[in-house]
């Protein structure tokens, strides 16, 4: 009977420790969430970020219950963005930009390179090919 009575225990002590690292797991996922949500104003991410580490799993549910919403509904056009960019310019598709062939860099000749360019390369002349 002492037995099963610590098989029993054992077993409910791994539920819910188990129960406790998914809800850890849980809270810091919202608290990561809420402060990378692009669609809500500073002063809420601040306030839910506020609930959610004071309230913790509470806040968390919350959270994820009411303040997601907003991170499913589309971000608001600004009048700067529309129009901004051509549709034409998508048609055409993605073309890579290419770069010009690269060379060294542009110098003037030093003075040896240019008494080498006017130099004539001397004859040889050998004794079977003079003309005697």
């Amino acid at each position: 009977m002492l037995t099963a009575g610590i098989i029993l225990v054992t077993l409910l002590s791994i539920v819910i420790g188990g129960i406790a690292l998914a809800a850890m797991a849980f809270w810091v996922w919202m608290l990561i969430d809420c402060a990378q949500n692009k669609r809500i104003t500073e002063n809420e991410r601040i306030m839910w970020l506020l609930i959610i580490f004071f309230v913790h799993i509470v806040g968390a549910l919350i959270y994820f219950f009411v303040g997601r919403a907003k991170q499913r509904a589309p971000l608001p056009y600004s009048a700067s963005v529309v129009g901004a960019v051509d549709p034409a310019l998508y048609a055409q598709g993605y073309r890579m930009h290419q770069m010009p062939p690269q060379r060294g860099p542009e110098r003037p000749p030093v003075e040896d390179e240019v008494q080498r360019q006017a130099y004539e390369q001397p004859q040889a002349s050998y004794p079977e090919q003079r003309s005697e």
